[in-house]
């Protein structure tokens, strides 16, 4: 039976339950119905449900009053064998069961082909509710998040954070973008770092724009050592970054290491659009008859990734190689982009969210290569 029925003691925010229905329920996911209301929960160490606040005051609870409760047993979806189904990425392919810090989650199917991930931590949970199904685009976010994103750091008392920084007002629209096919990004918060010197005008008019784009908590604050105004998106939620984090690292992986098939070319183009945009450039080395040779750079502090990156535009005919700058912790890919391989790049349309790499290329392209 996947469900129980009984009454109870309600005392204060806690369901005294019999030492029966403890034996049942240990460990487990349960939804508690009571009166109209539900939620999610596991029951604590001690055998008592705690009842969240804001059910609690859609209660009309009489304190230490018995009431009619049920119990439902659940489980989490079970996790596809492919991460590709039917022209989609299927995010419930990388979803955990656990949490970096040992929680388990809960994984369950909602109406419009959405997902629920819920866990609980000291009485406290979290849950968010995602789309499923993302488009082959989407991968192109996972590539800003490799080049741009923040690192995979436990705050106290918030969490795991999902942060994306850059100058560029057009990458930072394509992110917040891409991002709606993951969550609402109304969800989103930003903060904007700008000379001390900037006339408020500007910061009024940066404002205005990330409302435009669909961010309504944005925050301002000057800062001594900038070049240019930044852009900080946010949201603190350990599931969403995590899976975001898995999702990044397994299609790279996946990609690197898979066939060459036009299906992984393509997947293969959006992830490098979003690195080349943040951590790659295009130099034009001058030859000997003033011609001018461009070279692809990219910059990563991670070995593995670049190894990644090195696999990843071999497959696009770019073959080049990395070294590790001394006495940093940094690596460096070089490859340049010849007669041979031009057209590769332009056809997939690996520099399309690169305007200043883009141009770089086609001034190089008009002169002999």
């Amino acid at each position: 039976m996947n469900k129980i029925e009984l009454s109870v003691n309600v005392k204060g925010n806690r369901i005294w339950l019999p030492r029966d229905v403890q034996s049942r329920i240990t460990n487990i996911f349960i939804r508690v119905h009571i009166e109209r209301l539900s939620f999610i929960t596991k029951i604590n160490k001690d055998g008592r449900l705690v009842i969240p606040k804001e059910i609690l005051f859609g209660l009309n609870i009489i304190n230490n009053s018995h009431h009619n409760v049920k119990i439902e047993i659940l489980q989490s979806l079970d996790k596809p064998e492919n991460f590709l189904k039917d022209g989609y990425v299927d995010l419930l392919f990388f979803v955990s069961r656990k949490t970096l810090s040992g929680f388990d989650v809960l994984v369950l199917e909602e109406a419009n082909n959405k997902l629920r991930l819920w866990y609980s931590t000291k009485g406290r949970p979290n849950e968010i509710v995602i789309n499923r199904f993302v488009s082959f685009k989407f991968v192109r976010l996972l590539g800003y998040y490799q080049a741009e994103g923040g690192k995979l750091k436990l705050t106290k008392r918030r969490g795991r954070e999902l942060n994306f920084t850059n100058t560029s007002l057009d990458i930072i629209q394509d992110f917040i973008n891409l991002s709606k096919d993951l969550i609402n990004i109304t969800e989103w918060k930003a903060s904007i770092r700008y000379k001390e010197n900037t006339k408020e005008t500007e910061i009024a008019s940066l404002v205005k724009i990330l409302n435009d784009f669909g961010v309504n908590n944005v925050y301002t604050h000057s800062a001594k050592i900038i070049d240019k105004c930044s852009v900080r998106l946010w949201i603190t939620s350990s599931l969403i970054v995590e899976l975001v984090y898995n999702c990044m690292n397994s299609i790279r992986k996946y990609l690197a290491n898979g066939e060459p098939n036009q299906l992984n070319l393509t997947l293969a183009s959006y992830f490098l659009q979003g690195v080349i945009a943040g951590d790659g450039n295009i130099y034009c080395v001058k030859g000997k008859k003033h011609s001018l040779h461009p070279r692809l750079s990219i910059f990563e502090s991670n070995e593995e990734c670049i190894k990644d990156y090195y696999k990843l535009l071999m497959k696009f005919g770019i073959i080049g190689n990395y070294v590790k700058r001394k006495g940093k912790n940094l690596f460096i890919y070089s490859g340049y982009i010849n007669k041979h391989n031009l057209q590769s790049v332009l056809s997939n349309r690996l520099l399309d969210c690169s305007k200043n790499n883009y141009e770089r290329l086609l001034k190089a392209k008009l002169c002999p290569v």
